[in-house]
């Protein structure tokens, strides 16, 4: 699993649970600051590597280029502009496969969500509650 966005860490806190609970995975994340994360307690550390980059598109394809393993589930939770949300599905891409997701938070943000599903001629699915939307798309 790669996720970007860590923040204070909530959504990195359940997904590293569940993967203690399956006992099995890993989760790399990806973030601007070194304080990302202060919800993960040290003993879920193990299951987990934070990368901080600069926030630039120059760090996050660095990233991308080094990053030699598959992705089955790529979460999307950091800049919400459209060329970022573009610029990290476009970057995520070559490393998933036929049985990978794609995540992303606040897609109402912008129109690369539904763009990006066009051009995979995928089929979204979209969570909504009365304040944000998260789109699935099935790789």
């Amino acid at each position: 699993i790669v996720e970007t966005g860590v923040a204070n860490g909530h959504s990195t806190f359940i997904i590293l649970k569940a993967l203690e609970k399956n006992d099995y995975g890993t989760l790399t994340s990806i973030d601007i600051s070194q304080k990302a994360g202060v919800l993960i307690d040290s003993d879920m550390k193990k299951n987990w590597n934070l990368v901080v980059i600069k926030p630039n598109a120059k760090s996050i394809r660095r990233f991308f280029e080094k990053f030699d393993r598959n992705i089955d589930i790529f979460i999307h939770d950091s800049n919400h502009s459209f060329f970022w949300q573009s610029l990290e599905y476009s970057l995520a891409l070559p490393h998933m496969s036929g049985h990978s997701i794609l995540l992303s938070d606040d897609i109402d943000t912008s129109y690369a969500f539904y763009n990006f599903c066009v051009r995979q001629n995928g089929v979204a699915f979209i969570l909504y509650d009365n304040r944000k939307l998260f789109g699935l798309l099935k790789i």
